[in-house]
């Protein structure tokens, strides 16, 4: 009795390694095929192939619905096709996915209608929040606020600005002057485009005490 006790002990024991090692394997084999599609569907977005990465992006999504960076890129590649509401939604999941991810921020704030800059701030003010030194975010901030202003006075004839419809945009130097202390080579540019508008406020506030 105890000798077969011993056996059905021993024949539960190989059965249960059997199972735990078919499943590590098929886990492994599950995540060497995810890693492999993200390769390839990195080097074909690398390589300029990107309807090829976008399918490859996909597979990768149907292993793995939580990987944040898969939609990023395939947003990107959408981005670069033109395809404006597929980008947005990609970006958009990027950033439901990771809260913290400064570049799905930034690439959706490009993706916000122009005629909308307020949307445009508060998602690339998301990106500078989580990358706070990066001085290509802080310089295209601060150039939305300043095409803000220039099409409101255009629109206005030339003969005067909204100011109070424009608050969001009224610091905008600061934010040029921060990109260019993050990085020397906007220094000239972010001079030029903050003395433009400081003239512009001039002249404003000059037509406004007459």
């Amino acid at each position: 009795m105890k000798t077969l006790h011993k056996n059905m002990n021993n024949t539960i024991y190989y059965y249960l390694l059997l199972m735990f090692c078919c499943w590590t394997n098929a886990i492994y084999a599950q995540n060497t095929t995810s890693v492999s599609g993200k390769q390839q569907a990195m080097s074909a977005f690398e390589s300029g192939r990107l309807s090829e990465a976008i399918a490859h992006f996909d597979a990768v999504l149907l292993q793995n619905p939580n990987d944040y960076e898969a939609f990023y890129y395939r947003g990107l590649a959408h981005r670069y096709l033109k395809h404006t509401q597929q980008a947005f939604g990609d970006m958009s999941r990027s950033i439901a996915l990771k809260p913290d991810y400064a570049p799905a921020y930034y690439y959706r704030a490009k993706l916000q209608p122009y005629l909308e800059p307020q949307k445009f701030i508060a998602d690339i003010s998301k990106a500078i929040q989580y990358d706070s030194d990066n001085a290509d975010y802080v310089f295209e901030r601060a150039m939305r606020k300043y095409r803000a202003v220039m099409d409101n006075y255009d629109n206005n004839d030339q003969n005067s600005i909204d100011v109070p419809k424009l608050s969001f945009a009224m610091d905008l130097c600061d934010d040029f002057n921060k990109a260019a202390s993050l990085d020397a080579t906007l220094q000239e540019k972010a001079a030029s485009y903050c003395a433009s508008f400081q003239a512009l406020m001039q002249q404003y506030q000059v037509s406004t005490d007459k």
